[in-house]
């Protein structure tokens, strides 16, 4: 039996909307960050995680999501991630992102609305992988809290049925006071899981 699967997912500030003369244009994730370019990223003896973090609090900050390669069973030693060393100039921030996945190639990564996901490579074509298993539509009748928004995702899930939980290990998860109501039509588990921590504001964790 695969050990439980656990997810970052944070987000950090990200100026959303630029005004023209013709009203307000929403820039895509990939003018606002993808294709900004750092004048110095250095990383030593740090993980993928590392990587990603220091780089989502650099000067073109971004929402990320962050699925850990999974040990077969709770009893087994925990998995070592490897350590390294990078130093790059004048990249840009995909440029980065490929460089650090390149340096764990257990891990790959993708974008999806403003959020950047980092998941394992061997999950890309699994189907049953939790967080690859589609929800025909998502439906959220005035939750208040993420555990409400995970509840919904995983009881509006086809079946096999899912089991999920909620461990706070800093940051913010706090929703708005507002009752959120919702509706969302085929999507993926990782996507409904980025739309919770979006609604949860610019700081949440």
């Amino acid at each position: 039996m695969k050990a439980c699967l656990f997810a970052w997912l944070c987000s950090y500030a990200l100026c959303a909307a630029q005004s023209t003369g013709l009203g307000v244009v929403q820039p895509t994730l990939e003018e606002l960050v993808l294709s900004r370019r750092i004048p110095q990223f250095t990383l030593l003896q740090g993980t993928l995680y590392d990587g990603v973090k220091k780089l989502s609090s650099g000067p073109a900050p971004f929402a990320f999501g962050f699925e850990e390669v999974l040990k077969e069973r709770f009893s087994d030693p925990d998995i070592q991630n490897p350590r390294f060393d990078l130093r790059l100039e004048n990249k840009t921030v995909r440029d980065i992102l490929d460089a650090l996945s390149a340096s764990d190639s257990r891990y790959t990564w993708s974008s999806e609305a403003f959020t950047i996901n980092i998941y394992p490579r061997a999950t890309v074509t699994d189907a049953a992988y939790l967080l690859n298993r589609r929800l025909p539509k998502l439906e959220l009748a005035g939750i208040t809290d993420i555990d409400q928004g995970l509840l919904a995702i995983v009881h509006q899930l086809p079946p096999p049925q899912e089991q999920v939980a909620h461990v706070q290990t800093g940051g913010d998860s706090s929703f708005p006071l507002q009752p959120w109501h919702g509706s969302f039509q085929d999507l993926s588990v990782r996507q409904a899981m980025n739309r919770l921590v979006a609604h949860m504001g610019p700081h949440a964790c």
